[in-house]
């Protein structure tokens, strides 16, 4: 996992820095709008591999083992895809391919979605308090005439 960015880097909007091959790159921290389209690509791209382990089929070791050798076959093309769809125009396909490693992609990926998805941490606190207060409801006070 990347180290997290700082307060500094997330307000000056720093780019996203990654080693592919033996250079390091600097992917420019997509905006709102942009950021809201690739998470879409990222959601259509992931669908096919979690589809795979569909809890309706019979959850046979032979269904499970397709799901998962579908999966690993796949997603590491998946996400140089969705690397390579961040980066536009940033990083050229066939240099990357070249002269990257499997971890190396996987390194920039996991960088890129600590900045595509920054309120996870605030959205897991939300949602514990929001579990609690179902669990343990607070007295509302009662108006009556």
């Amino acid at each position: 996992m990347p180290n997290p960015r700082s307060d500094a880097d997330q307000l000056a909007r720093s780019p996203i820095k990654v080693t592919l091959g033996d250079r390091v790159y600097d992917l420019p921290c997509l905006r709102v709008k942009a950021s809201h389209d690739w998470r879409k690509k990222l959601v259509e791209a992931m669908a096919p591999l979690v589809g795979a382990f569909d809890p309706a089929k019979s959850a046979t070791s032979n269904s499970v083992a397709e799901g998962l050798t579908g999966a690993l076959i796949a997603f590491p093309e998946i996400v140089a895809g969705l690397i390579f769809a961040y980066a536009g125009d940033t990083l050229k396909k066939d240099e990357i391919e070249a002269e990257a490693t499997d971890e190396q992609l996987a390194a920039a990926f996991a960088a890129i979605m600590q900045v595509a998805y920054p309120f996870l941490p605030s959205m897991k606190t939300a949602t514990t308090a929001a579990m609690a207060s179902t669990r343990n409801p607070q007295p509302t006070a009662r108006f009556t005439n």
